[in-house]
């Protein structure tokens, strides 16, 4: 057990240096040897490390345990990042559903930086660039370091990712000439 709970605590370790890939890699470890164990771990950030890595399909698995349990608009908003990022891997339409509930939900919370930063994310999702850029720069001016983190690793922006605006924002490019 002792085993375990430091596969558990070196993966929560490296989840908060962004280090996703070696987070799943550890807490798949330790599923493997010891389930129960691992259930003791937050749905929702398991979750969302695995849509970071890239692994949709079990992120959903995650994140739907995660929003049945009630978890909030922060959980909301995750599946529905990697129900929409899982439908483009599987060559399907994005159906807008999904994130206009999520987006119902996170305009209800009464957290002022999860409705901005979660509405901003949706809207890039949706395609709608302007006010998703301008979203994320109200988040920015709540919480300017752990909105930047964010974005940089959230799969909501992929498709952003490159435009000089939204670099502009996180700080990692200049406007081209």
């Amino acid at each position: 057990s002792n085993g375990i709970n430091d596969g558990l605590v070196r993966g929560l370790c490296f989840y908060a240096l962004d280090r996703h890939a070696d987070a799943v890699a550890d807490w798949d470890a330790a599923e493997r040897i010891a389930p129960r164990e691992t259930s003791l771990l937050d749905d929702n950030t398991r979750g969302l490390t695995h849509a970071i890595v890239g692994d949709y399909q079990t992120a959903l698995k995650y994140l739907e345990r995660a929003v049945a349990a009630g978890d909030g608009a922060v959980a909301w908003y995750n599946r529905a990042i990697a129900l929409a990022r899982l439908e483009e891997d599987e060559g399907e339409s994005r159906d807008a559903a999904h994130l206009l509930d999520a987006l119902a939900l996170i305009e209800r919370s009464s957290n002022p930086l999860v409705r901005a930063y979660g509405t901003a994310g949706i809207m890039a999702l949706l395609g709608r660039e302007e006010d998703a850029m301008t979203g994320l720069a109200r988040a920015q001016g709540m919480d300017h370091d752990e909105v930047t983190k964010w974005a940089r690793w959230d799969p909501a922006w992929h498709d952003l990712r490159g435009d000089y605006r939204f670099e502009a924002l996180l700080g990692s490019s200049d406007r081209p000439a």
